[in-house]
This record gives C-alpha cells, sequence and structure tokens, in this order.
C-alpha cells in the first residue's frame, strides 16, 4: 500500500489550485466565467435562453398548432406542431435561433348544423411574445 499524498507532495496532480467563478445575467443571458488565479487563464460560457411563445388559449378547447419558417409561404413542411391546451401555455419554438415564425392554429368547432368543422387562425409569432386566443380569433376571416 502506498500512503496517502501529504502536504509536501508536487507535481501536476498536486499543483496549487486557486481560481475564481463568477455567475450573472447580462441583458438576459446568463454569465458563466472561471478565472485562474495561478496560471491568469480565463474563461466565460454565455447560455441565451431558448425561444419560446406564450400562449393563453381561452377557447377552451385544445388546438393544433403547426409552425412554419418565415419564408414558407406555401405550408407544405411545418417545423413542428403542436398541441395548445386550455389556459396559459408555453410553446418552445422549433429552433433555438428562431426569432419569428408562421403560427397556423386550428380548432374543432361543433356545429349543429354543419356538425363537426375546423377552423383556422394564423398568426406571425415572435419569440418571447404572449397571444391571447378567443373563439372570435378563429371566426375572423384570415388575410
Amino acid at each position: 500500500r502506498t500512503p496517502a499524498p501529504g502536504p509536501h507532495c508536487s507535481g501536476p496532480r498536486h499543483a496549487k489550485l486557486d481560481y475564481i467563478a463568477t455567475r450573472e445575467i447580462v441583458d438576459g443571458e446568463y454569465h458563466f466565467g472561471v478565472e485562474d488565479k495561478v496560471t491568469g487563464l480565463k474563461g466565460m460560457r454565455i447560455y441565451k435562453p431558448y425561444p419560446y411563445y406564450k400562449i393563453d388559449n381561452q377557447t377552451r378547447k385544445t388546438l393544433q398548432l403547426s409552425t412554419y419558417n418565415q419564408s414558407d409561404f406555401l405550408y407544405m413542411y411545418p417545423s413542428m406542431r403542436k398541441e395548445v391546451r386550455p389556459g396559459i401555455s408555453i410553446i418552445e419554438a422549433s429552433g433555438g435561433k428562431v426569432e419569428e415564425e408562421q403560427g397556423y392554429f386550428t380548432i374543432s368547432v361543433r356545429d349543429s348544423t354543419a356538425g363537426s368543422e375546423e377552423r383556422h387562425f394564423f398568426t406571425h409569432l415572435k419569440a418571447f411574445e404572449t397571444y391571447t386566443l378567443t373563439l372570435e380569433n378563429f371566426n375572423a376571416v384570415n388575410t
């Protein structure tokens, strides 16, 4: 058995260690920094918040959301599909660098004369914004 190293040991495994770790929020970004006081090396890692949309679904029904790239005007390939339950939901954007997407909401409405039908609502979704949806949004004609 080898004895445990004492305070007199030297070498890279027993080198002096003295560092400062900093954490702060700057302009909505999380900055994590480390500075090695022995060697003088510094580093910083910056974390940005993942883009999301806050949806206040006041329709009392579950909505279907499909998002499309800003430049996709044919609506052929959605970036993502999500269910939006009644109440307030936080929906993450389809990607970490998304600033804006086209949002296409669908609701199933029971009509006594026509039976069940789907209604649609289209809007531009901007990251970190709040959107309130009511049945009136789906009754209006989207242009």
